[in-house]
């Protein structure tokens, strides 16, 4: 909303009053129609640059807004949201060296994902691990904003579920142009089989 300033008062007052003052104690009568009319045109140039400034004083204003709510993102809330997925987790029996593949599991069926902040992290995200969200497997994810790499952690639910320290990580990327996680990891189960995952998490429209 745009609002008269002191200056404009005064100059916008001093004129009413010159010509009203003019109006009523002047002796030439033929110069009433004349005052009056130069009244009404000074009231009506102020209210039109009022009106004309209104719409681009909003604009300034929504722009400013934007680019600051823009600006209070933290490099997490960047990149979170729900993610399309594709890719596989492979199942060994014993260690992946010397075992048998038996089953690989399409991850495309746990589609989509939700890739959250972390609340006490602004460069941590969090996100459900393969097909395993409903056992709270989660992925702890470290962003850097400089590079296209990333650091890829376990909740600790998940660390208490598998094999002391058998948890490795063979790629993690972040693309931020395709806006895409691609995280390949493995670990060992308790029973002592390999579990090979890979995904490709991509940013939905």
């Amino acid at each position: 909303m745009y609002v008269i300033d002191d200056n404009e008062n005064l100059i916008l007052g001093k004129i009413i009053v010159r010509i009203f003052a003019a109006l009523f104690f002047s002796n030439l009568e033929i110069m009433k129609p004349k005052l009056i009319t130069l009244a009404v045109l000074s009231a009506a140039f102020f209210s039109c640059q009022k009106q004309s400034l209104q719409p681009q004083a909003i604009q300034n204003i929504n722009t400013e807004s934007a680019q600051t709510s823009t600006q209070k993102k933290s490099p997490a809330e960047l990149v979170a949201g729900v993610y399309s997925v594709v890719g596989t987790r492979k199942f060994y029996v014993g260690a992946v060296s010397d075992s048998v593949l038996v089953i690989v599991e399409d991850l495309s069926a746990s589609s989509p994902k939700t890739i959250a902040p972390d609340s006490a992290n602004h460069f941590k995200v969090t996100c459900d691990f393969a097909s395993l969200g409903s056992s709270n497997w989660q992925y702890i994810i470290k962003l850097n904003p400089k590079k296209e790499t990333v650091t890829v952690e376990l909740n600790d639910v998940m660390l208490a579920q598998i094999m002391p320290g058998s948890f490795v990580t063979y790629a993690s990327t972040y693309n931020k142009r395709l806006k895409q996680f691609y995280l390949k990891t493995g670990y060992v189960n308790i029973a002592g089989n390999s579990r090979i995952t890979e995904e490709t998490l991509t940013l939905q429209p």
